[in-house]
């Protein structure tokens, strides 16, 4: 009985781990333990984009008696990007302390007229078989987490473009207000520009 207990809490477990895995095409786990290296650039002109604001959140998984899984908040770490669109996250794994906090980050970029964020070279993987992107995807984690990667933000051109992002965009929901003084702020100023 124990052993089956054991087998089924296991199962949730990797199914809460592939659960996060599968946000991937909005805010994609960072795949490594840090520190996050990566300078973002405008996908159209491959020139830096500076104050993006990043936003890294780790969460916690809980299983219910029901059988289900919760995710809850656990901590974050807010930066933003240099003049040269560079920024890093120090390592921090949760993990050793808690075996329920996900190792990996849920990473968030906001800067008003930009788009949801992606690998450089992204557009291209997504193309390719499932192997090979996955391939693609584990690769560009490892080097997030090491010596850092190219990160595109499409500029968003109209008004609307910038409204549509702005109301579907995905957000750290969860954050205590004073772990995202600078996301509050962001958002401020492009709901303004926006007139919401």
């Amino acid at each position: 009985m124990k052993r089956k207990m054991q087998n089924k809490i296991f199962v949730l477990l990797l199914c809460a781990f592939l659960l996060v895995l599968s946000l991937a095409a909005t805010a994609r786990p960072a795949l490594a333990l840090g520190p996050w290296k990566a300078q973002i650039v405008d996908a159209e002109s491959k020139q830096p984009v500076n104050n993006v604001v990043v936003l890294a959140v780790w969460t916690k998984v809980t299983l219910v008696p029901e059988g289900s899984v919760n995710f809850y908040y656990y901590d974050s770490v807010e930066t933003m990007a240099d003049q040269e669109g560079r920024f890093t996250i120090a390592e921090r794994d949760y993990s050793r302390f808690d075996a329920h906090v996900l190792a990996e980050p849920e990473l968030f970029f906001f800067k008003p007229g930009y788009g949801q964020w992606r690998f450089q070279g992204e557009e291209i993987w997504l193309k390719l078989d499932a192997d090979e992107k996955r391939k693609r995807y584990a690769e560009a984690g490892k080097l997030f987490g090491s010596t850092g990667v190219v990160i595109e933000m499409p500029p968003l051109k109209t008004r609307e473009e910038r409204a549509r992002y702005y109301r579907d965009r995905i957000q750290p929901y969860g954050v205590p207000l004073e772990q995202k003084r600078a996301w509050l702020e962001t958002d401020r100023v492009e709901r303004e520009h926006l007139g919401l």
